[in-house]
């Protein structure tokens, strides 16, 4: 017989506007309570008018409380008179100023036991910035005054403004909302607590946000009204809805403490009043019976004091009964919101969220749903999250009595570095107790992964919770620990099926390595555990090859990787299919044949090429940790010669104001990696990726190591400012969909430092040819060479941007501070896979006319220099030289002229009465003009 039980969990379901003898309103009109207050919002000292007075000042790393404070006229909070306050920095104001304990800034519900009595708050904002200070100020006359607790400045996701106002005479006080910055999320619990069970959100706490704007001034702001009430006979307030089953549901509340009854009205969600079923307890609880499941109720309650005096009446309350969901059952998650029989957990610590696309976390969380057109539901990972968080979801009851053998499959996506655990339970008790079905914990990988758990040993009734956690990298990072499920299926199993899921063999083979290995992976998604199988593969439809195995452990849901013990043995080059699947299954047939095959086109390629693996490398000036970064590459690098590698260097945007040769191109490839943490090195693309701390000879000895099938060679000349190209692209084997990127480098600059320590950069990239999009490439044939040519002409003069906020425009400017020092690299990138399948650095061709003097003549060290620069010169035969040392604003601030005596030699320029900074030398003679930048550093 089938049975039901009662789902355990308690949900708050409405925050009414009335509590106890308070009540609040959202004042419709923007501007400040009374127009007393018409300071512009500003931080203290960089706009805001000095007649504020700061109480708690900036940089508040942990939670603090403000100085003790006086109101400076008579205030009656909860009809009773207070004189003093105190304020923390993560915004609480509370008239008990012998607390100690601060509350924390992850703000929740209320009333909270981190809240002490008496309290007035916009919790969940935080003083940690520079500008983020807590300012007060009394406006108006003595009868009429205000007193503003300021929140200037704060932290929200960006800066966030707030202020806590008291009235004289009239008792009220006000919750402002000022000023947010465009990046700004303020999720605040707004309201007040009296004690530890009587409290007042303002709806939509605890993820209350902003209401008012950017406008510094009090045009746009919006405030909350409380008001003090003295009726007698209070509304109730505070509802709570508990037990729920299909067709019951309890609700409780706090009542008035003069009441005699309590009028309750229940109907379906949206009736009309007056038209529902109505109801009369002593107590402030009810329990409702022999209701319709999977159905949403309203329920409106009324004080009943005597017989001339009752409340208004508090409503609508809203709740449902639970779900009952009969299999076969699928949920994919493709309607708008989560579905009304997936309900969040009350004992976790956030929610799970409905998504489609990306999540807005990089380098974590799916890019889509399993279709790649609808939604999923996830754990958003970042920030407030800590490692340890949970999230739990509870499904419908689900009904499999109509399954012969059911299971659950459903897919999951665990990417990142920071993944912590999906858990599923069961429970065929109505959620009195729970079995672990299923657990996962980890990077698995940025695919979704097909699961199969068998439910056999479930009675008729089951309901699921579902519960992910957030992970750590070990950096105290957790950002990178999105967790996402799909396609959550109740289904009809049977006791023996395999799946093919994918070919594991190169995609690209050289036939001089021939014979090869067929190597895939298969999932046991039947409910027996098998103890042998047969794995078979054939090639272009042809004869199968059978390897027989035995004595295994392969149980519902997991994966088995093989290698097939025969090899393959192709005669030519070629594009073949191979295809793989398994069979004979403890002996038996698979009962289910549509999913036992996958199949891949293996390339195999008449030759090899020597690989040359580029590393994109992600560095600012700005970062501390680029220092050790780039010195370690350089040391890793120093191992090998020129001709073995290939590397380019993005300059970002952060930290700080970000390195001024940050381009957008940079940008984009930052996005394309998903990189949002610098140092970081990209390596072939997909090969490798981490900090450019943690590259090691082993990793590029690996890279150089595995096989290319595409020659690429790359020349390139310089004209003035015109940068010509050509690239010869020889494939091995046939390609088709794959970009040409190419980028022009300067080897070495000096201008852009920053905050680093760093004086001196390389292989910095300067400028994308076409763009950061690449060159597209349909389509290559073995043996047909194709020749690719470009050229880029920089427009303008040189432009040092001020920071990585005003990039350099290319249609304009440039930031090419010698000519004569620029290189051109090139490689083949598959954008799907994102893997690089060959690069190389273009060599240099010189179109210059050899009478004429190139820079190679002319060189300064040491560099940087301090009291003495010395210029090493050729090709200056009797002729008159002059130098000039030009400042960054134009101006000359040392010249000399001389005759050479000979062809070669060197001059030194005695430069110790300069400031330290960037500056330029030219060396002209007749009409040939040179120029090198020199840093002075004493």
């Amino acid at each position: 017989m089938k049975k039901i039980f009662t789902l355990a969990i308690a949900v708050l379901i409405l925050s009414i506007t009335c509590f106890s003898q308070y009540t609040y309103s959202l004042i419709q009109t923007p501007g400040n309570p009374g127009g007393l207050n018409n300071d512009n919002e500003y931080p203290f000292g960089s706009g805001l008018d000095p007649s504020w007075t700061v109480i708690l000042g900036p940089n508040q790393s942990t939670p603090s409380w403000s100085s003790t404070e006086t109101i400076p006229f008579n205030f009656n909070f909860n009809g009773l008179p207070v004189t003093q306050y105190k304020v923390s920095s993560t915004g609480v104001l509370t008239f008990e100023t012998s607390t100690i304990l601060v509350p924390g800034a992850g703000n929740a519900s209320l009333p909270d036991p981190a809240i002490p009595n008496n309290s007035i708050m916009v919790w969940g904002i935080e003083g940690t910035g520079a500008n983020d200070n807590i300012c007060t100020k009394t406006f108006g006359s003595p009868g009429s005054q205000q007193h503003w607790i300021f929140f200037t400045s704060y932290t929200a996701g960006s800066w966030s403004y707030w202020s806590i106002v008291l009235e004289e005479s009239s008792n009220k006080f006000y919750i402002v909302d000022q000023r947010h910055g465009a990046s700004a999320a303020p999720l605040v619990t707004a309201g007040l607590q009296i004690n530890s069970s009587s409290a007042l959100m303002i709806a939509g706490s605890p993820q209350l946000g902003n209401l008012a704007g950017s406008d510094p001034s009090p045009a746009d702001n919006r405030y909350y009204e409380f008001n003090f009430n003295t009726a007698s006979c209070i509304s109730p307030y505070s509802f709570v809805t508990s037990n729920r089953t299909i067709n019951s549901a309890d609700l409780s509340w706090v009542g008035s403490p003069t009441a005699i009854n309590y009028n309750i009205e229940l109907g379906n969600t949206g009736f009309s009043q007056g038209s529902g079923t109505f109801y009369s307890n002593t107590n402030p609880s009810y329990s409702f019976t022999g209701l319709t499941p999977s159905q949403f109720y309203d329920v409106y309650v009324q004080t009943v004091c005597d017989t001339t005096d009752s409340s208004s009446w508090s409503g609508p309350i809203t709740f449902s009964t639970l779900c009952v969901e009969n299999a076969p059952y699928l949920e994919n998650f493709d309607n708008s919101t989560i579905p009304v029989c997936f309900v969040q957990g009350a004992n976790d610590i956030f929610d799970w969220t409905l998504d489609a696309n990306g999540t807005p976390s990089t380098s974590t969380g799916p890019s889509d749903d399993i279709t790649g057109s609808g939604n999923y539901i996830y754990i958003e990972a970042s920030s407030p999250r800590v490692s340890g968080d949970s999230a739990i979801i509870f499904s419908p009851y689900i009904d499999k009595s109509s399954l012969n053998s059911a299971k659950l499959t459903f897919y999951s996506h665990m990417y990142g570095a920071s993944i912590g655990t999906l858990r599923i339970e069961a429970s065929d008790d109505g959620g009195n107790s729970y079995s672990t079905i299923f657990s996962k914990s980890g990077d698995q990988g940025d695919q979704w992964n097909y699961e199969t758990v068998c439910l056999g040993t479930f009675s008729d009734t089951v309901i699921f919770k579902v519960t992910a956690s957030v992970g750590a990298d070990g950096s105290g990072t957790q950002w990178y620990g999105d967790i996402a499920i799909d396609n959550f299926e109740i289904s009809e199993g049977v006791a023996l099926d395999v799946a093919g899921i994918s070919v594991t063999t190169d995609p690209i083979l050289a036939i001089n390595n021939a014979p090869f290995i067929i190597s895939g992976d298969l999932n046991n998604i039947g409910c027996n555990t098998l103890t042998s199988m047969d794995i078979n593969y054939s090639i272009d439809g042809g004869a199968t090859v059978t390897m027989p195995v035995n004595n295994i452990n392969f149980s519902t849901g997991d994966i088995y990787t093989f290698n097939h013990s025969t090899s393959w043995n192709p005669t030519s080059s070629g594009t073949y299919n191979v295809e793989i699947w398994a069979s004979n299954l403890n002996g038996s047939n698979d009962m289910d044949l549509s999913n036992d095959r996958v199949n891949m086109n293996i390339i195999v390629a008449s030759a090899l090429a020597q690989r040359r693996p580029i590393m994109e490398s992600f560095t600012s000036s700005t970062c501390g940790p680029c220092v050790a970064g780039n010195t370690n590459v350089a040391s890793v690098l120093s191992n090998y010669s020129d001709n073995q590698y290939s590397i380019l260097k993005y300059q970002m945007s952060w930290p700080g104001a970000g390195d001024p040769y940050y381009t957008d191109e940079g940008g984009d490839r930052r996005i394309y990696y998903g990189v949002n943490s610098v140092p970081n090195l990209v390596l072939d693309g997909n090969s490798w990726q981490g900090n450019s701390s943690a590259l090691t000879t082993q990793l590029v000895d690996d890279a150089i190591a595995t096989p290319s099938f595409i020659n690429l060679s790359s020349n390139y000349s310089i004209g003035g400012q015109t940068i010509d190209f050509t690239v010869d692209i020889d494939p091995l084997a046939d390609f088709s969909n794959l970009t040409l990127y190419a980028a022009i480098f300067e080897y070495i600059t000096f201008n852009n430092y920053g905050t680093n320590g760093e004086i001196e950069f390389n292989y910095v990239m300067k400028k994308m040819v076409p763009s950061s999009s690449g060159f597209g490439i349909a389509s290559l044939q073995e043996g047909n060479q194709v020749t690719e040519n470009f050229s880029y002409t920089f427009q303008g003069n040189y432009i040092l941007p001020p920071d990585a906020n005003n990039p350099v425009n290319h249609t304009t400017q440039h930031t090419v501070e010698d000519f004569n020092n620029l290189g051109v690299i090139v490689w083949i990138q598959d954008d799907n896979s994102k893997e690089i399948l060959q690069s190389t650095t273009a060599s240099f061709v010189n179109n210059i006319d050899e009478n004429l003097i190139t820079s190679n003549n002319f060189k300064i060290f040491p560099n940087p220099a301090s009291e003495i620069a010395t210029i090493a010169y050729q090709g200056f035969d009797h002729k008159n030289v002059e130098f000039k040392i030009i400042n960054m604003m134009g101006e000359v601030v040392l010249s000399k002229s001389f005759i050479s005596p000979s062809s070669s030699g060197y001059y030194n320029l005695n430069i110790s009465h300069l400031s330290n900074g960037i500056y330029n030398i030219i060396v002209s003679s007749n009409e040939t003009f040179l120029t090198k930048q020199i840093q002075i550093l004493k």
